[in-house]
């Protein structure tokens, strides 16, 4: 996944997609993306917040099975 994120639009689509499957790995992956990325404090923690949450959030759905 790493060679396929270069840019906000890419993370947010990704997040997107992965959010849709209730993937938290890659949630987490794309966590780590964006931690590694060059950019001002407030957009790193706001990134930060948005995966934590939806990484929560996924714990918090029903079994749908």
């Amino acid at each position: 996944m790493h060679a396929r994120i270069h840019t906000v639009t890419d993370l947010m689509t990704a997040v997107a997609r992965a959010l849709r499957e209730g993937d938290q790995a890659a949630l987490f992956e794309l966590l780590e993306i964006s931690a590694n990325w060059l950019q001002p404090d407030a957009e790193a923690g706001a990134q930060r917040a948005i995966l934590e949450a939806m990484i929560e959030a996924i714990d918090n759905i029903p079994d749908r099975g």
